[in-house]
């Protein structure tokens, strides 16, 4: 997939499967998080419940450390590749960013990713 190399992130489209739909939204590479993030309101929209889910874990953000709910999502699709039963907090994004998704490495260790910024290409198999 053809990449934008000067571009400030690798932006990719993703879809979401969940507990009843799936959902496409705006996501960006981000080899420093641990787990996929997605918004509550996308979680609650595929069918999960962030409040009663009893798994948390401790993330830290840029201004703080909190406990976000982690969550199983079905299925997760990035520029083509699937893989299902990826691991996701729910924490929402800074709206000002424009992105729905942040795809860690709970989906990007499952795979071979090979990102040439000079050629302005990702590839995940």
């Amino acid at each position: 997939m053809k990449i934008d190399p000067n571009a400030n992130a690798i932006k990719l489209q993703v879809e979401i499967f969940g507990e009843n739909c799936s959902v496409v939204v705006k996501g960006i590479l981000d080899t420093g998080a641990s787990y996929v993030m997605i918004p509550w309101k996308v979680a609650e929209k595929l069918g999960y419940d962030p409040v009663k889910t009893k798994e948390r874990i401790s993330i830290t953000t840029a201004s703080s450390t909190e406990k976000v709910p982690l969550i199983t999502l079905k299925k997760v699709i990035v520029s083509g590749v699937e893989k299902s039963d990826v691991l996701a907090v729910c924490h929402d994004l800074p709206p000002q960013i424009n992105i729905d998704v942040l795809i860690g490495l709970s989906f990007l260790k499952r795979h071979t990713t090979t990102i040439d910024l000079k050629d302005g290409e990702i590839i995940i198999i």
